[in-house]
């Protein structure tokens, strides 16, 4: 039966591992799109200041 507890805390431990790191990687990914977003919203209005 113990074999069983270690297994399972062990997938736990991976699994929260897991979701952290997927946190991580989201909130990179949308810091990422919003750097570019405004980027593309500076590039538009200078195309059209320049106008």
């Amino acid at each position: 039966m113990s074999g069983v507890v270690d297994v399972a805390s062990m997938l736990k431990d991976w699994w929260t591992s897991v979701r952290i790191m997927a946190e991580h990687a989201m909130m990179m990914l949308s810091l990422m799109y919003i750097k570019f977003s405004i980027q593309d919203v500076r590039q538009s209005c200078m195309c059209y200041a320049s106008e």
